[in-house]
């Protein structure tokens, strides 16, 4: 008794054809490419915040959009979604700021380095802020570059992040 099945029966080729097709499928539906480390940037933000003096940093990484609130960040691309918590915060993205065209050009400066933080920019800091907490996150659009400044407003340190 023979238990080979008969290579040349048409059955054999049907299952033969059908399974080369479901993992060709398979094959087809991975993503091309790995989704983005949010670990890696919550930790800039983690090493920023915790700094006791003044620190600043820039993060090149490979999001199409990011999702921040107060204490967590969302990075999505075509290969997927990644999320990580942070430590040392509060982080506030600037996006979430209702800036003047003047006080948006400040900021900038502040992000970059190249000013301190005037009297009406830490006003409009305080009320993104506390408006912050009822906020909830949206997915925004990102550039590829991440900014992130620690700056101190009274005795409360925050995280100031620009994608």
């Amino acid at each position: 008794m023979e238990f080979e099945a008969p290579i040349d029966g048409w059955y054999t080729w049907v299952a033969v054809a059908l399974v080369s097709v479901g993992l060709a499928g398979v094959a087809v539906s991975l993503p091309d490419e790995p989704p983005p480390d949010a670990d890696r940037a919550a930790g800039v933000l983690d090493r920023v915040g915790a700094s006791e003096y003044e620190a600043a940093t820039t993060l090149e990484h490979d999001a199409e959009a990011v999702r921040l609130g107060p204490e967590r960040i969302a990075m999505r691309n075509s290969g997927g979604v990644d999320r990580a918590r942070v430590s040392f915060g509060p982080v506030v993205p600037v996006y979430t700021l209702a800036l003047t065209p003047a006080q948006r050009t400040s900021l900038d400066g502040v992000l970059a380095g190249e000013r301190t933080l005037s009297v009406d920019l830490e006003e409009a800091l305080e009320d993104g802020l506390s408006a912050l907490e009822t906020t909830t996150g949206e997915w925004r659009p990102a550039t590829g570059t991440l900014r992130a400044r620690a700056v101190e407003i009274g005795n409360r340190r925050m995280v100031l992040v620009a994608v």
